[in-house]
């Protein structure tokens, strides 16, 4: 069995996580998927894989779900800002949606049992994500309301790269956000 969990198993940290830290989620969210990976692999032990999924995004418009891409692309559209509520400089493992279904469909095809990070690797502003967004929609600012840094989220995938390969580069996550922003200016310019 191939299980999607999440780094948010965790906790808050601002170092670099491999699949050996102990887990310490302050979630919600990440005590119930830590919960589940704990009785999968009691019933399934060597027959499980648990991939442990970063910031997966892609274009997505869901009010109903409070996700990164999908609030800033609505701020984006509906006010002409992406606004922040910690440092630009905080830094998060993003991967584009496109990627990780290709990664996915390498370990659904062969199956190696364990946790594996699955994400960019790469240590990533929030910012940053954002000018490149606007950048592909053509116009809007970036605001910054508080100068804290934020929850960080930074992953080692070189344990499912050494099976897998490259999961992406930024320069794939550079292109992947300005699609996205090209796309919002479609959709705005459609309606």
């Amino acid at each position: 069995m191939v299980m999607l969990s999440s780094c948010k198993v965790y906790g808050p940290s601002s170092v670099v996580l491999t699949e050996l830290n102990n887990p310490s989620p302050k979630s919600i969210g990440g005590i119930n998927r830590l919960q589940s990976e704990r009785l999968a692999l009691v019933r399934l032990g060597r027959r499980l894989t648990i991939l442990r999924c970063t910031n997966i995004f892609g274009f997505e418009l869901n009010q109903d779900r409070p996700r990164f891409m999908a609030m800033m692309l609505r701020s984006l559209l509906e006010k002409g800002t992406v606004e922040f509520d910690c440092s630009l400089k905080t830094r998060r493992d993003f991967l584009p949606d496109c990627q990780f279904l290709e990664l996915l469909n390498c370990v659904v095809s062969n199956p190696r049992p364990g946790i594996y990070n699955l994400g960019s690797g790469i240590p990533l502003k929030v910012g940053q994500i954002a000018k490149w967004v606007i950048e592909g929609y053509g116009n809007g600012k970036v605001i910054q309301t508080n100068d804290a840094k934020g929850n960080e989220l930074l992953v080692d995938v070189s344990k499912l790269e050494r099976i897998y390969g490259r999961s992406a580069h930024e320069s794939e996550i550079s292109e992947s956000c300005k699609t996205i922003g090209r796309k919002l200016r479609n959709k705005q310019t459609a309606q």
